[in-house]
């Protein structure tokens, strides 16, 4: 069974971009699970973060999305692929594989 290569709307193309240079920057990524975490806590750490002492990023976003970006950096992409112009700037990252089943219920992700 072959799949067709689905369009992804603009404005999710830009944040699966987004998480796929995270990938590529940042040298670690750790998987959190957010349950009892509250947005307060969550905007503490990313002020942290953004505070110039640290270089990380935390992201809380749609698991679906981070599955997407997470399969741009770890999948080659093919040449008929509709996202190839953007895809083909990413390094190819096929470790990362590894996080794919991680990713479930309510995590985000800090890179740093």
């Amino acid at each position: 069974l072959h799949l067709m290569p689905v369009t992804i709307p603009e404005r999710k193309k830009k944040i699966i971009a987004s998480l796929a240079e995270c990938f590529q920057k940042y040298k670690y990524v750790i998987v959190v699970s957010l349950d009892n975490v509250s947005t307060k806590q969550i905007q503490n750490a990313r002020a942290t973060l953004r505070s110039g002492k640290y270089d990380g990023r935390i992201i809380v976003g749609k698991n679906s999305l981070i599955h997407k970006a997470l399969n741009w950096v770890i999948n080659k992409p093919e040449k008929n692929d509709p996202n190839f112009e953007q895809r083909k700037g990413f390094p190819h990252m096929p470790e990362l594989a590894a996080l794919l089943p991680k990713i479930k219920l309510n995590v985000g992700l800090i890179f740093t």
